[in-house]
């Protein structure tokens, strides 16, 4: 609830950017840095403009990773005090002021972040975090950025995605599974699918 924020970062006015990058040389990302352009959650009042670049980096990371990396980011409900709405490329988080209480701060949520991450993606060696709350004028230039990211994570997910014999732009979730009451039928489909390719 909004009188329970102690900040909101992100929301509609303010601006937001949610940018994910991936190597496969480790060198170029150092992990567990956090790094923050901008004030810190206790400097800001209210709302601030956000953005979140997450940037990993492993040997063995593939494309079908990157795709999982999108999922990882959204971790609100998995850090106490920290909620997320969030739409590809953009977030809108609130951090509540208990947790601002408790001297919630981004480096708190970038390392609970690194780990929730390197959790779930085993393949990741190095992660790192950049938080931006400079200005809604950086925001806007980092979605410049992202405009052209966004570009090639659509052609990754379209690619894998047609490998395993789905349309992205003919199924109403886009290929979010998780969230499509169809799934058992996409499931039965594509296992008879695969059945009759084996046999011709």
């Amino acid at each position: 609830m909004k009188s329970e924020t102690f900040l909101e970062l992100g929301g509609p006015v303010s601006g937001s950017c949610n940018l994910s990058l991936y190597s496969i040389n480790e060198q170029l990302v150092k992990d567990g840095r956090i790094r923050l352009i901008g004030p810190d959650v206790h400097e800001c009042s209210g709302e601030s403009s956000f953005g979140q670049i997450v940037i990993v980096a492993g040997k063995k990371l593939t494309d079908e990773d990157y795709l999982d990396l999108q999922r990882s980011v959204y971790t609100g409900e998995q850090i106490e005090g920290y909620m997320m709405k969030s739409t590809t490329g953009h977030i809108w988080s609130r951090i509540s002021r208990d947790a601002a209480a408790k001297g919630f701060d981004f480096k708190f949520l970038g390392t609970a972040l690194v780990n929730i991450i390197k959790l779930k993606m085993p393949s990741v060696a190095s992660a790192e975090i950049v938080f931006v709350t400079s200005s809604k004028k950086d925001i806007e230039k980092l979605n410049q950025i992202k405009m052209k990211v966004s570009e090639i994570y659509q052609q990754i997910k379209e690619k894998k995605w047609k490998q395993r014999g789905v349309d992205i732009y003919q199924c109403a979730f886009h290929g979010n599974c998780s969230s499509c009451k169809d799934k058992p039928i996409c499931d039965e489909v594509n296992r008879i699918s695969s059945a009759r390719k084996k046999v011709v």
